[in-house]
């Protein structure tokens, strides 16, 4: 048997600005969003497994060179949630 990995996705946190008065162009301006997923790994043969991981993941608007970031491989839901965080606030 192959050992198989899941991934769920646990929740989204969206969190204040820190500054939101700050420069448009600083990430401290905009929402952070942090994404909790569990990753598993199991194998039927395997007494140790499965084995559980979570991974907190913590999202902003900008990369250190100061270009949008693409959020893409967290998946839809995740890069739904950013643009309508990062949207609102920037109203």
């Amino acid at each position: 048997m192959a050992i198989t990995k899941n991934t769920v996705l646990e929740r989204i946190e969206v969190l204040p600005a820190v500054d939101p008065a700050g420069e448009a162009t600083d990430n401290t301006s905009w929402p952070t969003v942090t994404v909790i997923t569990h990753v598993t790994f199991d194998d039927d043969t395997d007494d140790l497994l499965p084995v559980t991981n979570t991974i907190t993941t913590s999202l902003e608007k900008f990369d250190g060179d100061g270009d949008a970031n693409d959020v893409s491989a967290h998946g839809e839901l995740v890069v739904n949630v950013c643009n309508g965080a990062w949207e609102i606030s920037g109203e």
